[in-house]
């Protein structure tokens, strides 16, 4: 693994990069990120997580300078709770999205965020309600529309997100949203132009950061626009297999504190309260 000894900062995706499934966070990625704040290295989560969804992450959230939230369309400062911007698709565009879902994809649930409150189809409520966090109801599928939305979420039991991806990027007659997937069966929709790419090039031009003197680290397709905007791409192993190929660099899984393993080799962090030895199940620890 190269060495890489002026980062300037650390942009990281979330759940299944350093968030476990359980909403947990290794001592050894908490002890990487009090080590980046007290070296003066800003620490960017960029996430398809709201601002109240990355706020459960307590252990975590006093650490992070910015939160790319909803996939790049809302920047959030976790410290003042500030919005530092919002995105959001107009309801038109909401209802045209809505309409498709029903015609084409039966069986559908869907969600979208206000940057307030989740409103949620009985279908999505059934499939996937539990996994969303914050302020929640369940609505008619007439009422989703109501609102301009920061974030739309569509899913699916019985279709893969690759599947859901290319039926809806299919959609025709108004400006193309922005539509990516960092779990199985579901994807998610951002407003056009909005990616964790736009999101992460916003935080640092706030920091005064240049995009190839900041580190990304991810293991989804989401992840790929911020891997092609930042100097260093870092996949987790286990990682997506178009992650790893867009990766400069890889490390181990997330059960491994990949994460503090590769900002070690990286020279942003000392190697305090990282496990030893590698973790089996996802083969040799990088050198």
């Amino acid at each position: 693994m190269p060495v890489r000894s002026a980062v300037r900062a650390v942009v990281t995706d979330l759940d299944g990069t350093v968030v476990h499934h359980d909403g947990t966070v290794s001592d050894a990625t908490l002890t990487a990120a009090a080590d980046l704040a007290a070296r003066r290295i800003p620490l960017i989560a960029a996430t398809a997580r709201t601002p109240p969804g990355v706020a459960t992450i307590g252990s975590l959230t006093p650490y992070l300078t910015i939160a790319v939230c909803s996939g790049g369309a809302v920047g959030w400062v976790p410290s003042t709770a500030e919005t530092l911007w919002r995105e959001t698709i107009a309801p038109a565009g909401v209802d045209r999205l809505v309409r498709f879902t029903v015609a084409r994809l039966a069986g559908a649930g869907m969600a979208v965020h206000d940057g307030q409150t989740w409103r949620m189809t009985g279908a999505y409520a059934r499939q996937r309600g539990d996994r969303l966090r914050g302020r929640k109801e369940t609505v008619p599928v007439a009422d989703l529309a109501r609102h301009p939305a920061c974030a739309m979420s569509i899913c699916h039991p019985d279709r893969t997100s690759d599947e859901l991806m290319r039926a809806v990027t299919a959609l025709g007659g108004g400006p193309a949203p922005t539509v990516t997937y960092s779990t199985t069966h579901v994807v998610d929709i951002a407003p056009a132009g909005v990616d964790k790419s736009s999101g992460v090039r916003r935080a640092l031009a706030v920091l005064g950061v240049a995009p190839a003197d900041a580190v990304a680290v991810g293991d989804m397709p989401n992840d790929l626009p911020m891997f092609a905007l930042c100097g260093v791409a870092v996949a987790v192993a286990g990682a997506h297999p178009d992650v790893l190929a867009a990766a400069t660099v890889v490390t181990s899984c997330i059960h491994d504190d990949g994460f503090a393993r590769a900002l070690h080799a990286l020279g942003a962090v000392d190697g305090g309260r990282i496990r030893r030895p590698g973790c089996t199940a996802c083969g040799p620890v990088p050198a």
